[in-house]
């Protein structure tokens, strides 16, 4: 029995030994390679333990960021576990990722997996030439003439928006804004990606229901995320998903049931749906979209387009409940600009909105939604300001936190202040220094929508209501650790008047 201790405990101690030298080389990546880093530690590199949060990620790589600017880095080496990831500091270089450069990193190497998981492989995640072919057949779903198209699909709901807001002031001042927004918003996309009509201000309603688990995070979903994403490879042969299986049942099922009801009665709308379904049913074959892919469109449309949307409007309330004086000049503006079509808001008119237009900016800056950008090298590339040359694979990281927060482009930038984005100092702002949408052939595709669609809800918010932050509100704001996207800890409640 004590030999079989013995064995057992040096067995135990040569296995500990083996993983501590084999993190320990790994963890010497950076340093070959001359490139500033911070020290990782056993066994999660520079990052968190994904089950035990001690702060959300995105505040994380902020940190990050700054401790290796301190040091001067215009790129800086970290680890996520073993995995070697590259933090891009300078707007320059990051601008050479994203644009001059961009076909070294075409790739976001994100979760994508057509089989086990059909709703993943949509325009954000593809990669390659598949991802090319789809940008381009999907670019003409956000001219100009197909905003206008929609503009009443969102009207519509936002006079439901306005009514309930009504409605709730009556029985209570103190209004959840995270959960009113939402329900607009939730309303807007599943009209114009699914064509149908939610009914989200109803507590029963399924897409409401479909829209809050979404972005809740558990501990087996972390887990699940960080295997897909620094592990791919093994966790799609373990046949490892993002979602449950009930969201992602739930999400095709609508998809297939819209589609056999529009073709079966020929029925058509101006709506982001009718534009995939044309594709799917198009007699250019290279035009022609599968079913898996138009729900999978359909599906990120969904995702991207309502959860953004209302974090960017809550904020963005939030903030003008703290600053009166703001929200009384936005107000003046709205109904200054309304007069000119007798009270009526058309897409013309939201865009003579400028004011409207910075607070949002401004909002973006302070709140990004998607507060990290991810790339993936794709061949060799040197890296002239470092005198360094990344590996094909390298994964490459962007902090908006980081930049929206530094001092050098945006001073006093804790401070709310729209003025940044007037006509005078907007094109002072460093060019890849400000990305709430990112920038070059991968920008957000919806970004011009995700702006009338918060636009358009804050117009008619600010038109027909005055609010104050609630007592019940807990500052500071802090946010929430679990969610990718960017979301406040605690329930943001505004007391809210009617005018």
């Amino acid at each position: 029995m004590i030999i079989i201790t013995i064995i057992l405990s040096l067995s135990f101690l040569l296995s500990w030994y083996v993983i501590k030298r084999f993190y320990k080389t790994k963890h010497n990546y950076w340093n070959l390679k001359g490139i500033p880093y911070l020290t990782p530690s056993f066994p999660f590199g520079n990052f968190q333990n994904p089950l035990k949060l001690k702060k959300s990620s995105h505040l994380h790589l902020q940190d990050i960021y700054n401790q290796l600017k301190l040091k001067g880095a215009k790129i800086g080496g970290m680890y996520v576990g073993t995995m070697p990831s590259l933090l891009l500091i300078d707007p320059n270089i990051i601008k050479k990722v994203c644009v001059q450069d961009f076909q070294y990193f075409m790739d976001r190497g994100v979760h994508c997996d057509e089989i086990n998981e059909p709703l993943s492989a949509h325009l954000f995640a593809l990669s390659g030439q598949k991802w090319k072919n789809l940008r381009v057949k999907l670019t003409p779903t956000f001219t100009t003439g197909k905003m206008k198209i929609m503009f009443d699909i969102l009207m519509e709901c936002a006079k439901v928006m306005v009514q309930k807001m009504n409605d709730e002031t009556k029985i209570n001042s103190d209004l959840d804004i995270k959960e009113i927004v939402a329900c607009f918003t939730t309303d807007v996309i599943a009209s114009a990606a699914f064509g149908i009509e939610s009914n989200s201000f109803d507590e029963n309603s399924q897409f409401r229901f479909y829209g809050r688990k979404l972005f809740v995070n558990t501990p087996a979903r972390l887990f699940r995320v960080f295997f897909l994403q620094f592990y791919p490879n093994f966790a799609k042969k373990l046949g490892l998903t993002v979602f449950e299986k009930d969201i992602n049942d739930f999400f095709m099922k609508s998809v297939k049931d819209m589609i056999e009801y529009r073709e079966s009665t020929n029925f058509r709308r101006n709506d982001f749906f009718q534009i995939l379904l044309d594709l799917k049913n198009s007699k250019d074959k290279e035009q022609n979209l599968s079913v898996n892919e138009l729900a999978a469109q359909a599906f990120v449309f969904f995702t991207a387009g309502f959860e953004t949307s209302s974090t960017t409007m809550q904020f963005a309330l939030y903030e003008l409940s703290k600053h009166p004086e703001i929200q009384q000049k936005a107000r003046e503006e709205v109904l200054n600009v309304l007069q000119k079509s007798n009270g009526e808001i058309n897409y013309e008119i939201l865009a003579e909105m400028k004011y409207l237009t910075q607070i949002i900016e401004e909002t973006l800056r302070k709140y990004p939604p998607l507060p990290f950008l991810n790339r993936k090298c794709l061949k060799e590339y040197f890296v002239p300001e470092c005198n360094v040359t990344l590996d094909e694979g390298t994964r490459i990281m962007i902090s908006l936190f980081g930049l929206h927060y530094d001092e050098e482009y945006f001073p006093n930038a804790n401070e709310f202040n729209p003025e940044r984005f007037n006509e005078i100092n907007k094109p002072k702002i460093p060019p890849f220094a400000y990305l709430p949408f990112g920038d070059g052939p991968r920008v957000c595709i919806g970004l011009r929508f995700g702006m009338m669609q918060s636009k358009l809800g804050l117009a008619l918010i600010l038109k027909n209501f005055r609010f104050t932050l609630s007592e019940k509100t807990i500052e500071p704001l802090g946010f929430h650790k679990n969610n990718f996207l960017l979301s406040p800890e605690h329930t943001i409640y505004l007391n809210v008047l009617k005018l």
